[in-house]
């Protein structure tokens, strides 16, 4: 198996390693899940996986054609070492995911792509598979545009897409992190204390901690929030008129085309 490979493989082998922590974590009540929410979460997630092949195969060569002609600026030119580029180009790509995120919540459209995420009402590792492939459309769209409009190094764009999937597994985990050391790292990281309470129904919660990777940016455009040590536990998921009927496939799919 070559390199590539192996590394795109290192996500779902990161969601399946926190599963199985999560499953025999005795620390905590794990929910028992049925097979036909497992297969439905498998099945959409397959089916982002399948838009996002064809996406990379079919769409971006033309796609990159219509957008390179406006590109503003190129980062990959800028007299440097090879090393501070690819710390920068790390950087932007993050600071577009931030950004990315936000108008996923703050647009109407792309929330109702966006909200299938977060209608999981429990929220572990699995959630990190509950994506609609016409948000991940999206994503590819919005943020490719933005790659090419500043010129972003592929080496970089392609090792932050492996080490983001292998974290949004780490984000979304249930299990118990000690809380100073969660809290440390969570000026620096997105952790899971930090991700829950983007999931969180209140709309106060959930309309902060928008950073994939890096919490920089929360911090810097006034979006972060700790959460707080007496709070009561969390509830997580959207408003039921927006949230899928049943746990299956054709819910997820249907999802954004109902009211």
């Amino acid at each position: 198996m070559s390199l590539t490979n192996t590394l795109l493989f290192l996500g779902p082998l990161t969601i399946l390693f926190f599963f199985i922590l999560e499953r025999l974590d005795t620390a905590k009540n794990q929910p028992a899940y049925r097979y036909y929410k497992i297969a439905s979460y498998l099945l959409i997630a397959a089916a982002g996986f399948a838009i996002s092949l064809y996406s990379s195969q079919e769409i971006l060569v033309p796609f990159a054609r219509i957008i390179v002609p406006f590109e503003i600026f190129s980062v990959s030119s800028l007299k440097m070492p090879q090393w501070l580029n690819m710390i920068i180009c790390f950087l932007i790509i993050d600071f577009f995911q931030y950004w990315n995120h936000r108008l996923h919540h703050k647009l109407s459209l792309l929330w109702r792509l966006h909200r299938l995420h977060h209608s999981d009402k429990v929220v572990d590792s699995l959630t990190t598979l509950l994506h609609h492939p016409l948000e991940i459309l999206s994503t590819f769209l919005v943020v490719t545009a933005l790659y090419i409009l500043f010129d972003i190094a592929m080496v970089v764009i392609f090792y932050y897409s492996i080490l983001f999937s292998i974290h949004a597994a780490f984000a979304h985990t249930s299990l118990a992190i000690n809380p100073k050391f969660d809290k440390f790292l969570s000026y620096l990281i997105v952790t899971p204390s930090i991700h829950r309470l983007h999931h969180a129904l209140n709309l106060k919660d959930s309309n902060s901690n928008f950073g994939q990777i890096l919490t920089v940016w929360d911090q810097l455009f006034n979006t972060f929030t700790l959460p707080q040590a007496k709070k009561k536990a969390l509830i997580f998921g959207i408003t039921k008129n927006q949230s899928p009927e049943k746990t299956s496939f054709y819910s997820f799919i249907v999802n954004p085309f109902k009211n």
